[in-house]
């Protein structure tokens, strides 16, 4: 299931409103709420989704919209981690690339550390320094140095 962007928008002049899921495109959400050229709409209400208020244009919204469905559902989780990251969904929109990220599936430094060694093969460890080595403290740096963005579930990091 991928991740919908739904966003509530009212017409300023009537008081009439509508939940839509983005994309949409402005003429039909002009259309359906009888907004003339010129006349003023608002965003009343969004689920999920942080950095939209009640300015935010319907252009970005489809923006936003169609760059969020590059991300494989399963990391939807992760969208409002990314969009604190940017600081806006203008640079989100401008600069995000889920390509660019790597998203470990984690719970905690030491399960991030396993993660690093074993998986990405970030070193090396002498199989006789195995049991002494720690994970934690390994996954904890690492997490720090990458500045990794940390959910329930995942470490994500450019």
């Amino acid at each position: 299931m991928t991740f919908q962007l739904k966003v509530c928008v009212q017409n300023i002049l009537t008081g009439q409103f509508k939940w839509f899921e983005f994309p949409e495109s402005e003429q039909t959400i002009r259309h359906t709420l009888h907004i003339d050229d010129g006349d003023e709409y608002l965003i009343a209400d969004w689920e999920g989704v942080n950095g939209i208020n009640e300015y935010t244009p319907i252009s970005s919204l489809n923006q936003l919209a169609e760059k969020m469905a590059t991300i494989p559902s399963a990391y939807s989780s992760l969208i409002n981690d990314w969009l604190g990251h940017y600081g806006s969904i203008e640079t989100f929109i401008e600069e995000f690339d889920y390509n660019d990220w790597t998203v470990a599936e984690v719970s905690g430094d030491e399960d991030f550390g396993i993660y690093l060694v074993e998986e990405l093969s970030a070193i090396n460890i002498p199989e006789y320094l195995e049991p002494y080595f720690d994970y934690e403290a390994y996954g904890r740096d690492a997490r720090l140095e990458l500045s990794c963005i940390v959910s329930d579930s995942y470490y994500t990091w450019q």
